[in-house]
């Protein structure tokens, strides 16, 4: 798997490469313009064939105005994993959160089934979070994405665990990780996240909160 077995490392000037946030409505219409233009040339040639000139082209938005909002490409690819990020976060919400769950393993089957049908309906997100090299750099670059979902996960289902301390964040962490590292598996083998995969995926992140939970409940009772 690329993204997670790969000797490479992030260089420094990639991980401080961050996108300026627009204020104006004219700057977030360029930099939605230039997020755009990126999509769309991830899908056509790939994130390492991508060069900021032709953003700027395709984008229509001249290069210095391009290198004002992202001074890297590092940075064109932090952009679009916040936007990806953003809409799987809003799916979460939408599909899952209204359904009524009555035991903690459903709530986790549901996040993996969403985010399965997410990824595979969107290439590009694909590519970006799951698929290279350069996704593996971004993922190092920022790791708080796993902590973000590991506490919005506790927040919103603590409720259903046994012993609050199987869903405590820094466990959730891991677990979050392990899913994601097995997405990337199934995109790096198959090109998409097969049935096989995220059946294994429910088994192995279920797995590993049973464990804790048997731990933690036996600690109550000795």
């Amino acid at each position: 798997m690329p993204s997670l077995t790969s000797s490479r490392k992030p260089l420094r000037s990639q991980i401080q490469a961050t996108p300026r946030t627009p204020v104006q409505n004219r700057s977030i219409e360029r930099v939605e313009r230039i997020l755009d233009a990126a999509e769309r040339l991830v899908q056509e040639c790939g994130m390492t064939n991508m060069t900021m000139t032709m953003i700027s082209d395709r984008s229509g938005v001249g290069r210095g105005t391009v290198y004002q909002f992202f001074p890297s490409k590092f940075a064109i690819w932090k952009g679009l994993a916040l936007r990806y990020l953003v809409l799987l976060e809003a799916a979460f919400e939408r599909e899952v959160l209204p359904k009524q769950f009555t035991h903690w393993t459903q709530p986790w089957e549901a996040l993996i089934d969403v985010a399965v049908d997410f990824y595979n309906q969107s290439p590009v997100a694909q590519s970006v979070l799951l698929g290279s090299d350069e996704g593996h750099d971004l993922r190092l670059a920022d790791a708080e994405w796993d902590r973000r979902y590991a506490e919005w996960i506790r927040d919103k289902f603590i409720h259903l665990a046994e012993d609050p301390r199987m869903f405590d964040a820094k466990y959730l962490r891991i677990n979050v990780t392990a899913v994601t590292a097995n997405f990337s598996l199934s995109v790096s083998e198959h090109g998409k996240i097969t049935p096989f995969y995220a059946e294994q995926i429910k088994r192995l992140s279920i797995a590993y909160t049973e464990h804790l939970r048997t731990k933690f409940l036996a600690e109550r009772h000795a």
